[in-house]
């Protein structure tokens, strides 16, 4: 949502203030302390291999991850076409 709001490149705590130009969607998701609870714990990748495994794979920080939402995207689309 960051992206397509344009807010990506915005200090990440402005994008909670309320002030007229928030954007709503983000209030409504999560309050920002969840938000910077979130950023602090979730890792997807294990920091002490990174730079190996970036030599060969670009994506290794989420390569993971990456593999787990591709896997679903197929899987619900295939669901999808399937019930039409």
């Amino acid at each position: 949502m960051a992206e397509v709001s344009h807010v990506n490149r915005q200090n990440r705590d402005d994008i909670w203030k309320r002030n007229g130009y928030e954007i709503e969607i983000f209030l409504l998701t999560m309050s920002e302390q969840r938000f910077k609870f979130l950023l602090r714990c979730i890792r997807f990748d294990d920091k002490d291999t990174r730079m190996e495994r970036t030599a060969f794979d670009k994506l290794a920080a989420i390569h993971a991850i990456f593999d787990i939402f591709v896997t679903n995207c197929k899987r619900l689309l295939f669901l999808s076409l399937r019930n039409h």
